[in-house]
């Protein structure tokens, strides 16, 4: 055999090696994408950390008032969290009785946000 015709089959040898391996990677792409909303975007929640910056107690309700945490330290746990989430505010009005003595004015929180169900 001549070294044109092995240079050749080792052409058609590489392309069909190359579409046996394009035809893998569809199907993982597919399977993934099946588990998954978006394609290469899985869905997950979202934790964020909130500080609670005041409680205004009524007689029937309470209105209580979240910000991010934040901070300049380098190194602080709050500092990596107000780096993924430099910003926020978050308002609660409760009228739930056995609601009313979950917070507490200066003390921190985690806030996790995850996608509901349709009702």
């Amino acid at each position: 055999m001549s070294a044109r015709e092995e240079s050749i089959i080792e052409m058609l040898t590489l392309s069909q090696r190359l579409n046996e391996l394009t035809v893998k990677m569809q199907v993982k792409r597919a399977q993934y994408t099946s588990k998954h909303t978006f394609v290469g975007v899985k869905k997950m929640s979202v934790k964020a950390k909130f500080r609670c910056d005041s409680i205004l107690k009524e007689e029937t309700a309470q209105t209580v008032r979240f910000s991010a945490v934040t901070s300049n330290e380098p190194g602080s746990e709050n500092a990596a969290w107000s780096k993924w989430t430099p910003s926020g505010q978050l308002m609660m009005n409760i009228t739930n009785p056995a609601a009313f003595n979950q917070f507490v004015e200066g003390k921190e929180y985690f806030l996790t946000l995850e996608e509901a169900p349709q009702a």
